[in-house]
């Protein structure tokens, strides 16, 4: 791995010096101002604000994701590699739009509103977070039944990044598993309230 190189002139040993790692992050911050110059004072702001509130600090986040993915992608030089995969997906958004759709009005159908009104949210919530972790990390399943790249989950997909020898593609399987971490970390901070409500009111506290 020793011949790996990142872009803006930084290798993979940079990963693990502070130096390194404070270069990265002024890279980050421009790549941040020239995207959204709004959103890079609220980063910069925050950071200098350890009594941000959690909420807020959660938005903030989510707001991120994007640029955050967008910065990754040059870091590891696989621009044009997330372009087609986002394609890819994007040509399937109607299929999931209907899927979703078929399913709000199912459960809409199953539940009075005057029994929905008491469902444990917070309970509901946090099944929603690890069912969701649980699909996205999906391996040994998706790997057996689905035999399009296309529809493929990340984990299968890692698989794919192999040169003409079959030998890993490291540089590739590396960013797109930091970009892996990037959804489900972000859905997690901006839902963490109902995981621990959920497990502060229910029998999986120890």
């Amino acid at each position: 791995m020793t011949g790996l190189k990142l872009t803006h002139g930084l290798d993979f040993a940079d990963l693990y010096d502070r130096e390194g790692l404070a270069r990265l992050d002024a890279l980050f911050l421009d790549h941040l101002r020239a995207g959204d110059e709004a959103l890079a004072a609220r980063l910069e702001a925050a950071r200098g604000d350890p009594s941000i509130a959690a909420k807020d600090e959660s938005d903030l986040i989510l707001a991120l994701a994007p640029l955050l993915e967008d910065f990754i992608a040059e870091l590891f030089g696989i621009e044009a590699e997330i372009r087609a995969q986002s394609a890819a997906q994007n040509r399937l958004s109607p299929i999931f739009a209907c899927k979703r759709l078929f399913v709000q009005r199912q459960a809409v159908k199953a539940h009075s509103p005057e029994a929905a009104e008491s469902f444990d949210g917070p309970a509901l919530g946090a099944a929603a977070i690890l069912t969701f972790r649980s699909s996205w990390n999906s391996y040994l399943e998706p790997l057996v039944y689905l035999n399009s790249l296309a529809k493929f989950t990340l984990p299968v997909a890692l698989n794919n990044f192999r040169d003409s020898y079959g030998l890993p593609v490291w540089e590739l399987q590396l960013a797109a598993t930091t970009l892996a971490v990037v959804p489900v970390l972000a859905v997690y901070v901006g839902a963490q309230r109902y995981i621990t409500n959920a497990m502060a009111f229910s029998g999986l506290k120890g």
